[in-house]
């Protein structure tokens, strides 16, 4: 094993390296030099610390490379490189093979991957490269975040949570709408490393009529957390509205909901690979305002708007259908939804079981008895609180823990105050099943800014 140390002269290269790279970074639309030029020798530095030999041995193990190596091994682990790219003919970090210097990047938070990218050309090819994204998989250094759409400002961007850092981020604003007009009903699912918005309905003011016209819309677009970019992705088969979305395994999912004159029980499928959607077997029943969960390797559709089928059986409300990749068929809950006259509330899986807020209660599907359990609450629910229940908000849960984010409420005593909310909120919900509800502690976390109200739409992204 070869052990690698730096001499004088090389930590001379080293230091003017990182004032090139300093510069490099302030002349990337930087308003105050000075402070990202010392942050960026910061960065460089702290990087440079860390690889010493006894970093090396720690973080890989009994780690064979030389300076002309081309692969890496660690705990069976190969990383193989196929085509060279700007990263490969440059040097990711003075005095390392970039095979090592690759393994070290891969473990930066993700958080440090979006301003490092600045640092050098080298840098931000390599944070853009699909194997990147690979690696950080493999080696377990992905970190999972949250995206949330509001409704509030309007046309205000996506926005993206990190857990670890207790921060949120904005993307890049989606593809303008014209003039005057407002984009319902879609549906939001994150795929690997990127944001699938599709579908929905675009409604505009018809000045003769002075009502509200629209038409039902099958674009696709997609946010990758690679590149920072939203680009247009293929249209879907069939324009619908207030359908379902949900990802199992490696595919995407789109169920149900409004096309342009009819409910829709048509189901179909996108493939990353393909870049292409097609279709599986349709529902049993046409359904809209439905939600889409991935279970158990499955496709849940629960509840929404529901109508008569060809044998004209209209089941009712609360029904539920579930689809099995595997046997391609589909199979009917016929009484799961806890309210029959009403279309889901938010709903998520939480450590492996479905759970959904009904009536400001954290209610948890038990699949042995088809039933639900009460297993926690809302906070600002108490008998003692002035707030009434919550509405119009977000339900995400992530490494076990349950996020709320957002939403609406009203005072118990003033009917006509309305609260636009613009917090989240977190708690160790444990996933019970005996019908035993304790009092459900919550955390609040840093604000989303002047991101408020309804959620549009939400998903968990692990890059």
């Amino acid at each position: 094993m070869h052990t690698m140390w730096f001499s004088p002269t090389q930590r001379e290269r080293e230091r003017g390296e990182r004032e090139r790279v300093a510069e490099c970074f302030c002349r990337n639309g930087c308003k105050t030099s000075n402070q990202y030029k010392q942050r960026a020798i910061h960065l460089i530095q702290s990087t440079i610390h860390v690889l010493t030999p006894d970093f090396l041995h720690s973080s890989f193990g009994a780690l064979q490379y030389s300076t002309d190596c081309k692969m890496v091994q660690r705990n069976g682990l190969t990383v193989h490189v196929s085509n060279k790219t700007h990263w490969e003919e440059s040097s990711l970090i003075p005095g390392l093979p970039n095979d090592v210097s690759l393994r070290c990047l891969a473990r930066l938070p993700r958080a440090a991957l979006m301003r490092s990218r600045f640092v050098c050309k080298a840098w931000k090819t390599l944070f853009e490269s699909k194997e990147f994204c690979e690696l950080r998989l493999k080696i377990q250094s992905a970190e999972a975040w949250i995206y949330i759409l509001t409704e509030q400002p309007f046309a205000t961007p996506f926005k993206a949570f990190d857990p670890a850092s207790n921060q949120w981020f904005s993307l890049p604003r989606t593809p303008m709408l014209p003039e005057n007009t407002e984009w319902q009903g879609f549906a939001c699912a994150a795929l690997g490393p990127t944001l699938i918005v599709m579908g929905g309905v675009y409604l505009s003011k018809n000045e003769a009529s002075q009502g509200l016209t629209g038409f039902v819309s099958s674009e696709v677009y997609i946010y990758s957390a690679c590149t920072n970019q939203w680009s247009k992705g293929p249209c879907m088969n069939t324009a619908r509205s207030w359908f379902a979305a949900a990802v199992v395994g490696d595919l995407l999912y789109v169920a149900g909901g409004q096309g342009n004159n009819c409910f829709l029980n048509s189901v179909e499928v996108y493939d990353p690979k393909k870049n292409s959607w097609s279709f599986v077997s349709s529902m049993h029943y046409a359904r809209s305002s439905c939600c889409g969960l991935s279970k158990d390797g499955k496709l849940w559709i629960i509840g929404g708007e529901v109508q008569r089928n060809q044998h004209y059986i209209k089941p009712c409300r609360g029904s539920a259908e579930v689809y099995d990749p595997e046997s391609k068929a589909w199979s009917v809950i016929p009484e799961m939804w806890l309210n029959r006259e009403k279309v889901p509330g938010p709903t998520t899986v939480h450590d492996e079981k479905v759970l959904s807020v009904y009536q400001s209660k954290l209610m948890m599907f038990v699949d042995e008895t088809h039933s639900w359990c009460h297993v926690g609450d809302l906070s600002g629910t108490d008998m003692f609180s002035n707030q009434s229940s919550r509405y119009g908000f977000g339900c995400v849960s992530l490494d076990k823990r349950l996020y709320i984010v957002g939403g609406m409420r009203m005072s118990k005593h003033y009917q006509n105050s309305v609260q636009c909310l613009n917090s989240i909120e977190v708690s160790d919900l444990p996933a019970s099943s005996q019908g035993k509800s304790t009092y459900t502690k919550w955390q609040n976390l840093a604000s989303m800014g002047n991101s408020e109200g309804t959620i549009l739409a939400s998903a968990v992204m692990t890059m």
